[in-house]
């Protein structure tokens, strides 16, 4: 618990400096990526939990088409962390979240779809929190993503895509130092890229930070039908 404390602390400074600074600055968007069962919901609930428990209204973004954690499988989704978050969804304001229906529970089903899907989930979060008032408390509290546990290969090219659209400043990787190490680099290129290609009136934008967090203690390896029934 204390390295998910810790994560937390991290987040909350991003907040309270959003909610402080006299650009028009948003909260900080956290992405928890890792292998299958490491526990990346639990550790994205606790994120929240923490978040409402100290009077912010985070944005709980779930990207994880296999287990549709705030509508149904099959969905990319958000929606505004309204009370504590439990595991059946408790705490996120369900009555009207914004979802885009992708069709499959898997992102190789159909790759250019799921990308599209995705750009326009983060586009239009984008331009809600744009819309929200300089130094608000809406604009400051942030997004935590949960993406899931396919992360190698194609799934790991959509992981990148998928923290480039959702402009990410924070990767937590749960359980996976080697993942950690290998998005540390290939976000720092990608960075190093985009400033290159940038006018020079813009500022370069710095490269997620990325933090590795230890496996969600009592998480044990369940099988497809099973993560899919939970």
């Amino acid at each position: 618990m204390p390295h998910y404390l810790a994560a937390h602390h991290a987040l909350e400074s991003a907040r309270e400096a959003a909610l402080a600074s006299s650009a028009d600055a948003h909260g900080p968007r956290a992405m928890v990526v890792g292998p299958t069962d490491a526990g990346k919901s639990t550790i994205g609930r606790v994120l929240l939990n923490y978040a409402h428990r100290a009077g912010w209204e985070p944005t709980a973004v779930d990207l994880d088409v296999g287990q549709g954690g705030i509508t149904v499988p099959g969905t990319l989704s958000a929606t505004p962390v309204t009370g504590p978050v439990g595991p059946a969804a408790e705490g996120l304001a369900s009555d009207a979240p914004l979802a885009f229906f992708y069709g499959h529970a898997s992102p190789s089903e159909n790759p250019a779809l799921f990308r599209f899907t995705l750009d326009r989930l983060a586009g239009l979060l984008a331009a809600r929190a744009a819309a929200s008032p300089p130094r608000s408390r809406a604009r400051a509290a942030g997004w935590v993503i949960n993406w899931m546990g396919w992360c190698e290969g194609l799934g790991y090219d959509l992981l990148l895509h998928a923290a480039g659209a959702a402009a990410v400043d924070t990767v937590f990787v749960v359980g996976d130092e080697a993942l950690a190490a290998r998005l540390a680099g290939d976000l720092l290129g990608a960075a190093a890229a985009a400033a290159a290609s940038a006018s020079a009136s813009t500022p370069p934008t710095p490269p997620p930070r990325v933090v590795t967090l230890p496996r969600s203690p009592g998480v044990t390896p369940r099988d497809p039908a099973t993560r899919a029934a939970d």
